[in-house]
Parts: C-alpha cells; structure tokens; sequence
C-alpha cells in the first residue's frame, strides 16, 4: 500500500522575501528562551505568502507575492535563515518545499535542508478575544495619513522618550487629540526635555480624542525604520483600540502593537505660555558653539547661555580645568543668563530644519524651543541652576 507524502511549496520574489525575514527579525527577540518565538511564520494566501514574526507584544506580517501551493504553512528560525541567505549571492527567487517535518529551500545554486522542529499551530497567533489583536481587528477608530508626514511626525518626538523603565508610561509616544484641539499629536517626553508634533486630524481619528495611547519605543524605532525606507508607500492606515494600535503601510505589510498600560502626564500644562524674550538665531551656529564650548567638560554637561544685545554666548566649566566661552550673532532684545543641559540641547538643535526660535521667561522657567520651518513641532527643555 502506497502512502502519498503531502508536499506543499512556495516559489517567492527574492527581495520581498528578505525583506519580510528582515521585518520579522527586528522584532524577533534575539535571547529569548522561548524557541517558537525565534521563528517566523509563513503561511500561504491568495497569490503569495504572508510572513510574520512577533516576540508576543508586536506582530509583524508582510505579503510576499508568488506562485504557492494552497496548504503551504512552514515555521523557520527567522535570524539563522536570514543570516544564511544573506551570505549566498542573490537570485530572483526563493523556492520553499515542505514535506512533512522538512523544509527545503532552494536560493540560486544552494539547497538548505532544514529542521522542521514545531508544529505551525505552535506558533503565537494571540486572536483570542481579550487581546490586543483582537481589540485591534474590532476598532472602529481607524484613519490614513501620509506615510512621510508619520515619518516626519515620530522622528521628530522620539528622541525625547524616556528609557528610564521605572516610569513606563514616558517610555514610548502618546498619540492623541487633546481636549479644545482638532489636531493629531505626538508627545515625547523623559521628564527633561518634551516634544510635541501635530497636525489637523485625518477623517476618522475623532476616537482619540476620547482616550489617546501610548506606542512602545520598539514600537517607534521599527515603525521609523519601516517608514525611512524608499520603497515606503506613500499612505498608512492607523488603526486604534484601547489596549493596541496596528500600522498597515501600503496594502502588503502590517506592524500590530500592544500600547503601554498608564496614563501619559499632563503634559500640556509644562508648555510654557507667558515666555515673552524672543531669540533668533542660526542652527548650525548654536550647534558649533556648543560643541566648542563643552570640549573643556570632562564630568558636568551644563552650558551656559548668556544673551546680550545681538550676541549669544556659551560658557562651560570644568571645576578641576577651567572654563570655555565661544559667541555667536544673536537677535534678542533682552539680556538672560540661563543654563541647560548641552546634551538635550544639542539633541533638540540636531532637529530643527530653519532656524531656531526661542522663547524665554526667566533662568528657572522651561525654554520653549520653534523651528522656523515648521511650526507643526514644539520642544520645551528644563534648565539647570547656573
């Protein structure tokens, strides 16, 4: 009596295909013990595959187009496959063979045969009603916005999100809409130093400003990393609910998230309102007057800034050195010594495209920080006694 083995297979397109094992690695992670959760997912669809990778808080799936068999669904450890493809020269595709607990892979001239150890059904899909992906596929606070404009938007904030882990709630972005706004905004803070971007609401977000979220820093960092990239398609639909929020770019590829659990700060009330000693000046010159300046620091990372008519200077000191001044041409009006921390504030001068407007109340009041071209971004940094 003859037994018929079932062989299922996938012919896929070479460089979606590495970019979809890439997706999967980043969030795949690298020391987990659990071994399921090394691996990623492939599964057949309806003219390809759908390949997806999680580490159980975020979920990354991508369609590779392709000719595959109806029932083709096979998990691989996702870095060692990536890793191995990657040292063999490029083909224009990857051909997949599963027959039973063996799977084949076929790139150009080079046959792996690799090890099939869990069963499909092992791997994560976390549908279950109660989770985030659940909540998600059920939303009905769904929106689409400009790919470059969220790419603008978080890179924009990120930098100031907290990595401190006893104060999770600043450890990712708050997207929201705030009370007496029809705006969408990102808000970033580590306590230091505070970034907000906005722009007016996209149809459909009306939701948020019921209960906004907070995204995950690893969350943000993939998510830029998926929106840098120059075949980023032009729109992403944003879908919200009140436990995860899923990014789908384009029409192939999808990034579901669960969102921190607290509640973001009230963080409207520390934008100062009443700074009213406006300065102008040049970017690139505050950054190389800084940066000259702090060479003498050694420990401390204050500077000094002293405002006087049409000039800015910066000062650093080092209690066992000595100190440094470097001046820059400044427009201001009144004259201010205030302190900061040089590393906050180089990383919000690292970020402004125009020149830099600045609004100052007094020695111990937050600066609020403008870009000239581009009202849309706020900072606001805490100074430092001098």
């Amino acid at each position: 009596m003859n037994m018929q083995t079932n062989i299922t297979s996938a012919r896929l397109e070479y460089a979606p295909f590495i970019e979809a094992l890439t997706n999967a690695c980043k969030i795949i992670e690298k020391r987990t013990s659990v071994d399921i959760l090394k691996t990623v997912h492939i599964k057949a669809m309806r003219n390809g595959v759908r390949v997806t990778g999680t580490d159980l808080d975020i979920y990354t799936a991508k369609f590779v187009s392709g000719d595959v068999t109806r029932d083709f669904e096979c998990i691989i450890d996702a870095n060692k496959f990536l890793n191995t493809i990657k040292k063999v020269k490029a083909s224009s595709h990857v051909m997949l063979v599963k027959e039973e607990s063996r799977v084949v892979a076929v790139i150009g001239g080079l046959n792996l045969d690799l090890k099939h150890e869990h069963d499909t059904s092992d791997f994560p899909v976390a549908d279950q009603e109660g989770s985030f992906r659940y909540a998600i596929e059920r939303s009905n606070c769904s929106f689409k916005i400009s790919s470059t404009q969220l790419h603008r938007a978080l890179s924009k904030v990120a930098p100031s999100i907290s990595t401190e882990e006893t104060r999770y709630y600043l450890n990712g972005v708050y997207m929201h809409i705030p009370d007496h706004s029809n705006e969408l905004t990102f808000a970033a803070t580590d306590g230091h130093r505070l970034a907000r971007y906005e722009f007016p609401a996209p149809d459909g977000s009306e939701a948020m400003r019921d209960a906004g979220v907070i995204i995950p820093r690893k969350t943000i960092i993939e998510l830029l990393r998926l929106l840098s990239r120059k075949s980023c398609p032009d729109s992403t639909l944003i879908t919200v609910a009140d436990i995860g929020v899923s990014f789908l770019i384009g029409e192939d590829e999808a990034l579901e998230s669960k969102v921190i659990d607290g509640k973001f700060p009230d963080y409207i009330r520390v934008i100062p309102t009443g700074n009213d000693h406006p300065v102008a000046a040049m970017v690139s010159d505050m950054i190389a007057g800084i940066k000259q300046a702090s060479a003498i620091l050694s420990e401390s990372k204050q500077v000094n800034l002293h405002f006087k008519s049409e000039a800015l200077s910066f000062t650093c000191t080092d209690t066992d050195f000595g100190s440094a001044t470097t001046e820059i041409v400044a427009f201001n009006k009144t004259e201010l010594l205030i302190g900061f921390n040089c590393e906050y504030l180089l990383a919000i001068l690292s970020l402004i495209d125009g020149d830099v407007k600045m609004l100052f109340g007094d020695a111990g009041t937050p600066a609020l920080f403008k870009d000239t071209k581009d009202d849309a971004v706020t900072y606001v940094l805490m100074p430092v006694r001098v």
